[in-house]
């Protein structure tokens, strides 16, 4: 299983952003950032929604706590 954390590092890496780059487009400071890749926080709708809008992300797989395999940025993912 795949958590929130590692799939937003996930697609962050994916788009070859440093987490101060990422962290300015999705609308939070590179401190929070760093705290919901490692899961110590769960993302604000906001954020989830930043993420849909700014990066296509499948909010069925970026939610989903299941292994199930789906498509993102046109590639498959886990």
């Amino acid at each position: 299983m795949r958590s929130i954390g590692e799939k937003l590092k996930y697609i962050r890496k994916l788009n070859k952003l440093s987490q101060t780059e990422f962290s300015q487009i999705i609308g939070v400071s590179q401190g929070v950032l760093s705290e919901l890749e490692k899961d110590k926080y769960k993302p604000s709708l906001d954020l989830v929604i930043a993420l849909k809008m700014k990066f296509d992300v499948d909010l069925d797989w970026f939610l989903s706590s299941s292994q199930a395999v789906y498509k993102c940025y046109g590639s498959v993912v886990w």
